[in-house]
């Protein structure tokens, strides 16, 4: 019943394997913000997998960019649990690492959760270009 958002964008893994050109459905971030209506402190959005395992965290800034979306679907279709159904987070100017999968939780924090991967070592801000230099030099 949320506002929908679809984008096609590539999927960029860091360890350089590139999908091109994947249609996502979903909600976007900013709606959920939106909704949610964070106190002023706020400034971190933290994204939590059913896994127990795997988060990650954003800025409200990054996260409200208007193609940051929660995923339903993917090609039209509903996605799939490989994929991280029911939902999974994207960010396209991001490695993959930063869209966890089966996400059932988002929470918006006044501090910025480490996450999964950047527990070892990965970029906290994995922006395609930046993190690539920060990992391989």
């Amino acid at each position: 019943r949320l506002p929908s958002a679809q984008i096609v964008r590539d999927f960029q893994c860091v360890t350089g394997w590139k999908v091109r050109n994947v249609l996502w459905k979903g909600v976007a971030v900013h709606t959920l913000a939106e909704m949610a209506r964070p106190k002023p402190e706020a400034k971190y959005v933290t994204f939590y997998s059913a896994d127990g395992v795997y988060t990650d965290s954003l800025s409200l800034e990054q996260a409200s960019l208007p193609d940051v979306i929660v995923a339903y679907e993917m090609h039209g279709e509903p996605l799939p649990l490989e994929q991280g159904q029911p939902v999974r987070l994207i960010v396209p100017q991001m490695y993959g690492y930063k869209g966890p999968k089966w996400v059932y939780r988002v929470e918006f924090k006044d501090s910025q959760d480490v996450g999964y991967w950047q527990q070892y070592g990965y970029p906290i801000d994995a922006y395609i270009e930046q993190a690539h230099s920060a990992l391989y030099g």
